[in-house]
């Protein structure tokens, strides 16, 4: 039997984007550090079907797994900040693991050159949906003042691989919600390198959630 179409079409997006950018000038041992958000007690947004699995953190794990196995299975040194939603995280642990300072829960320590968190959108407003990118407002671990630019420039690349497959991912229901900057995700305004995170799809929304818990829960 196949897979589910959002399994291949989400993952090709986001690593569409990935393998689109530019070589960075920053030595790292680790390509990519994927952070799959949540985890533990921390269950994230819930879906559209309430407080019942799926919620957030199950497919987050599910997204981030096979999208590292699929970027390893490219060449790239991809590993996730942690690999089992059973436990928490904080986000200034998961930027100080992609900073090379903290191992992940398997004991890998090392920096990176690209961290991309992996998050489920979900709000009060059922008919709200879409794929937004955000990225830090202003960093303050870069070597210079522009160095959140670099995120910026990231994130619209990634987007826009994202939203060339979404009407694939998202039958009937996907949306472009742009590159967002916030100044508030502790993850991701203190990593020294390129950080984003993804916001995949609006949970909360009936049609996108149907869509992606097609995804096989890891």
């Amino acid at each position: 039997m196949s897979a589910p179409r959002s399994y291949f079409a989400i993952l090709f997006t986001v690593i569409v984007g990935l393998i689109t950018l530019a070589a960075g000038n920053v030595p790292a041992q680790i390509d990519i550090w994927v952070d799959p958000g949540h985890g533990g007690w921390d269950s994230g947004a819930e879906g559209f079907n309430g407080p019942a699995v799926p919620n957030e953190k199950e497919l987050n794990i599910g997204v981030a797994s096979r999208l590292e196995n699929r970027l390893t299975a490219l060449g790239y040194y991809a590993y996730r900040t942690q690999n089992y939603d059973t436990t928490y995280t904080q986000p200034w642990q998961r930027r100080q693991i992609a900073n090379g300072q903290r191992s992940n829960d398997q004991g890998i320590r090392s920096s990176c050159r690209l961290l991309i968190s992996v998050h489920m959108n979900s709000v009060p407003d059922a008919s709200k949906l879409g794929t937004l990118t955000l990225y830090a407002a202003a960093k303050y671990e870069g070597k210079d003042e522009d160095a959140y630019a670099q995120d910026s420039t990231v994130a619209a690349v990634v987007q826009h691989d994202l939203m060339t497959y979404a009407d694939v991912a998202f039958l009937f229901c996907s949306r472009d919600r742009g590159i967002v900057p916030d100044d508030s995700l502790a993850i991701l305004k203190k990593c020294r390198m390129p950080a984003i995170l993804v916001e995949v799809c609006f949970i909360s929304n009936g049609c996108q959630w149907g869509n992606i818990i097609e995804l096989p829960l890891v």
